[in-house]
């Protein structure tokens, strides 16, 4: 697997690739996993990383300048790896990953698997990083058509990307594939009471809770979210739990001008062995992320940990949710505060969905079940079918 990313770090593309990795390994497949210079050895996967660049920093998600320079420092790590481990399958993460993969065997002996978790043109210029029409924007739109036409099969996780991309006129639609994101749910069954997990991590007992988890940034809806719980605050007193980063400082201060600062906890980074432990100690769950057709693994943590979920009205978030969530339809903070209050009121129709939402997620969303359509997926694709 090449990973063009601090693995690990704890946000949702990281624990689609630990997932994926956990599961093939479980079924009797060998895994490595090349990755960038910084990041947490995952205990159980084997792991290569690039030499080290000390002034690079960065876990959080979005595009950086160093990546140009650290990907092909990677494309050497994995031409060593093709070297010594002789693998089968190149199983590459994100359209850097792809690129990678083609450098690093160019005459295309390997069958290079591509993961696909969005569009790269689309997530430069969500995060400011380059403005459509300019040069650069222009010189990673064809990249980024040349590696999809590249792999002999792209996996998506949702079904708007896969949609596009059959569709699109570089690829074949015999070349895509559907592969939801998944959740251990065994990692979010706790002995510990509510109670006790919320004494033990400093989350006040007397209040209904609120928890977000996730990168903070603009298209994540933080601020959307953040407005929301202060129109909440002023009806019924809450307490908010906020897992993420980069960008804590900036939306603590925005949180304090809404009258926030007394009831809210910016937590920044937590792993993501211990995140069962504040989910299982909320009443409710958030995702404000914006339209799009990036996946919203958030959800799937949320869903194991049996929580109701307030959400907006997406493609994406309904593959995931099914109809066990309160949708929001306006993308407005007036709505999403309207949801979460409606929950906060009719608190057993919000356990309902909790219930619901934790079968849903050990039923569909099974890493069992992924890594064996993965498992399928190779053994199509090294006997030489295109279907």
């Amino acid at each position: 697997m090449i990973a063009p990313t601090p693995f690990f770090a704890d946000r949702g593309c990281h624990v689609r690739i630990r997932c994926e990795a956990e599961g093939l390994q479980a079924l009797g497949h060998d895994v490595l996993v090349c990755t960038y210079p910084l990041g947490d050895d995952v205990e159980g996967i084997e792991t290569r990383r690039t030499w080290p660049v000390p002034w690079y920093r960065k876990l959080a998600a979005g595009p950086s300048i160093h990546k140009y320079y650290i990907d092909l420092l990677l494309v050497g790590t994995v031409k060593k790896a093709i070297r010594e481990w002789k693998p089968d399958i190149l199983h590459a993460h994100l359209h850097e990953g792809a690129f990678v993969a083609a450098l690093a065997d160019p005459q295309g002996k390997i069958p290079l698997i591509f993961d696909h978790q969005g569009s790269l043109t689309g997530e430069v210029a969500a995060h400011g990083f380059t403005s459509k029409g300019s040069l650069q924007h222009r010189i990673l739109s064809r990249i980024e058509r040349w590696v999809e036409s590249k792999a002999i099969k792209i996996v998506t996780s949702t079904k708007a990307n896969a949609e596009t991309l059959r569709y699109a006129p570089h690829t074949h639609p015999g070349t895509v594939h559907w592969l939801d994101d998944v959740m251990d749910v065994s990692h979010f069954e706790l002995s510990d009471t509510k109670q006790v997990l919320r004494e033990r991590l400093g989350i006040p007992t007397d209040r209904p809770v609120v928890i977000y988890v996730g990168v903070l940034t603009t298209y994540q809806g933080i601020d959307l979210m953040l407005e929301a719980l202060a129109q909440v605050q002023k009806v019924k007193p809450i307490h908010a739990v906020i897992i993420g980063f980069p960008n804590e400082a900036e939306y603590a201060a925005k949180a304090e001008r809404l009258g926030l600062k007394e009831v809210t906890q910016f937590l920044g980074r937590v792993s993501f062995d211990q995140l069962p432990q504040y989910l299982c100690a909320a009443d409710m769950a958030i995702s404000a992320k914006l339209p799009g057709s990036e996946g919203n693994g958030k959800l799937l943590a949320y869903m194991a940990a049996g929580l109701p979920v307030v959400a907006f009205d997406t493609l994406v978030n309904r593959q995931i949710l099914g109809e066990h969530a309160q949708f929001v339809k306006q993308i407005d903070a007036e709505s999403l505060s309207a949801a979460m209050q409606y929950l906060l009121k009719n608190t057993e129709e919000a356990q309902f969905l909790g219930a619901q939402a934790r079968e849903r997620v050990t039923k569909a969303f099974g890493i069992e079940q992924q890594a064996k359509q993965l498992q399928a997926l190779y053994e199509k694709v090294i006997a030489g079918g295109q279907s």
